[in-house]
C-alpha cells in the first residue's frame, strides 16, 4: 500500500507539471529565483538549413586550377554561382579554375522550410608568393550596404537600395557615388544579377586615395519584359571586400489602366513576426470611364523575391478605390525587411506599388520561446512515459512476489 500510495503522488505530480507548462503561453513573465538549472540541447528541424563554406577561404591563391569548393549543410539542394554569374547545382565538393584577380563566390542551400546563403571572397595572383590572409568574419553592418570578407572600410558608398518603377519600354537613370577612403590606389568592379534589367557605365575603373567617381546606372525594362516586382542587387568588389546596393525593380504594363499607391502606418513600418500589417492601398482608374471589376493582388516578399504571403480580390472600381487592408504575418520568419507589393489587374493589364517594412529582433526572441516551451512539453512527456513504464515494472514485481506467496 505505502508504494502504491507513493507512486500515485508522483504521477499526480507529473500531471500537474504538465498542465502548468502546457498553460504557458507567448508574452507570459516568470518571476523568482531558479533553484536548479537544466541545460539541453533541443534540434530544431522547422527551420532553414545549416550552411558552412569549408574552401575556398578568405585568402590569396597562388594558382587558378584545382580550387576546392568544400562545404558542409543540412540542406535537401545546394547550389553556387560564382562573381554572380549563372547558378550551378551542387550534389558534392568540386574542383574549379578561374581567372586572376577578386571573386566572389555565392553558396545557397535550402529545404521546406526556407533558403540559406554564405559567401567568400577571395583572391588569384599567379605573380605573388602565396601570403595567406587571415579570414575575420563579416561585420554586423557596413557602410552603404553589407560587406563579406575582411572586416575594414576602406571605401564608401552613398546609398544601400535603390526603388525603381518602369513601364515597359522604358528607361530610367540613376547615380551612385562611390569613394576610396584607403590611403592607396585602389581598382573597384561592379556588377550585378539582374543584368536583364540594368546597364552600368563603367563597370571597372580605379581610384585614388580620398577620390570619389558618380557611376549612371541605366534601368531598363524592355517591351516583353513580363510585368512584376523584381528583386537583386549590385555589387561593388574591390581587392578586400564586397558591399551590396539592394535593387527593388517594378514593372508596370505599358498602358496600365490604374494608379496605385501604398501607404503604410509609421506603427506599422517595424513590427513583430506574428502581428498584422496595415497599410492602406488607393488605386485610381485612368482609363475606363465607367465601373470595372479588377483583381487587386496582396502580396509580402522577402529581399530575395520569395512569396511569404499572397491574397486576392475582385473590386469594382468606377474613379477610384481605398482599401485597408491588414495581414498576419508568420512567426517563423527571420528579422529583416520586406516589401508590400500590391497590383491591380484589368483587362491583361497590370498596375502596381510597393513599399517596405520591417521585422525587429523580437522575432528571434519569440522563436526562441517557444522552442523552450515545446523543448519543456517534450521533455515532461518523455518524463511520464518513462514514469508509467517503471510504474508497470514495479507492479509486475509486486504481482510476481504475491503469485509466489
Amino acid at each position: 500500500m505505502k508504494k502504491k500510495f507513493f507512486f500515485v503522488i508522483i504521477f499526480s505530480l507529473i500531471l500537474i507539471s504538465m498542465s502548468f507548462i502546457i498553460k504557458a503561453k507567448e508574452g507570459a513573465t516568470i518571476t523568482g529565483k531558479a533553484t536548479n538549472q537544466v541545460r539541453m540541447n533541443i534540434i530544431v528541424t522547422n527551420a532553414p538549413p545549416a550552411l558552412t563554406i569549408l574552401s575556398p577561404e578568405n585568402t590569396t591563391y597562388t594558382t587558378n586550377t584545382s580550387i576546392l569548393l568544400n562545404y558542409s549543410t543540412t540542406g535537401n539542394n545546394v547550389w553556387y554561382n560564382l562573381n554572380n554569374f549563372s547558378n550551378t547545382t551542387l550534389t558534392k565538393p568540386i574542383y574549379f579554375n578561374t581567372s586572376e584577380g577578386s571573386h566572389i563566390l555565392h553558396l545557397y542551400a535550402n529545404n521546406s522550410f526556407g533558403e540559406s546563403t554564405k559567401n567568400v571572397v577571395f583572391f588569384i595572383n599567379l605573380s605573388a608568393e602565396e601570403t595567406p590572409v587571415q579570414p575575420s568574419p563579416p561585420p554586423s553592418g557596413g557602410d552603404g550596404g553589407r560587406m563579406t570578407g575582411k572586416s575594414i572600410k576602406n571605401f564608401e558608398i552613398d546609398k544601400d537600395k535603390i526603388q525603381i518603377s518602369l513601364k515597359q519600354g522604358e528607361t530610367q537613370s540613376q547615380k551612385i557615388t562611390i569613394k576610396n577612403t584607403e590611403s592607396k590606389t585602389q581598382t573597384f568592379t561592379l556588377s550585378s544579377n539582374l543584368k536583364e534589367f540594368i546597364k552600368i557605365d563603367q563597370k571597372s575603373f580605379t581610384l585614388n586615395p580620398e577620390k570619389e567617381k558618380i557611376i549612371t546606372i541605366d534601368f531598363i525594362a524592355r517591351e516583353e519584359t513580363p510585368p512584376n516586382l523584381y528583386l537583386g542587387n549590385i555589387f561593388i568588389n574591390n581587392q578586400d571586400q564586397t558591399k551590396e546596393i539592394l535593387l527593388t525593380i517594378e514593372v508596370e504594363s505599358k498602358k496600365a489602366f490604374f494608379d496605385v499607391e501604398i501607404t503604410i502606418p509609421e506603427k506599422y513600418r517595424e513590427i513583430s513576426c506574428g502581428e498584422e500589417i496595415l497599410f492602406e492601398v488607393e488605386i485610381f482608374n485612368l482609363g475606363e470611364t465607367k465601373k470595372v471589376d479588377t483583381t487587386i493582388e496582396y502580396l509580402i516578399m522577402d529581399k530575395k523575391g520569395n512569396i511569404i504571403i499572397e491574397e486576392s480580390e475582385t473590386k469594382a472600381i468606377e474613379t477610384s478605390l481605398e482599401v485597408l487592408k491588414t495581414i498576419r504575418l508568420p512567426t517563423n520568419i527571420p528579422s529583416e525587411s520586406y516589401v508590400v507589393y500590391v497590383r491591380a489587374k484589368y483587362n491583361g493589364d497590370i498596375a502596381s506599388s510597393t513599399k517596405e517594412f520591417k521585422l525587429n529582433n523580437n522575432c528571434l526572441i519569440l522563436q526562441n520561446a517557444k522552442i523552450i516551451i515545446y523543448g519543456l512539453i517534450i521533455l515532461a512527456i518523455i518524463l511520464l512515459l518513462t514514469t508509467l513504464v517503471l510504474l508497470r515494472k514495479v507492479f509486475k514485481k509486486t504481482n510476481k512476489k504475491k503469485t509466489f506467496k
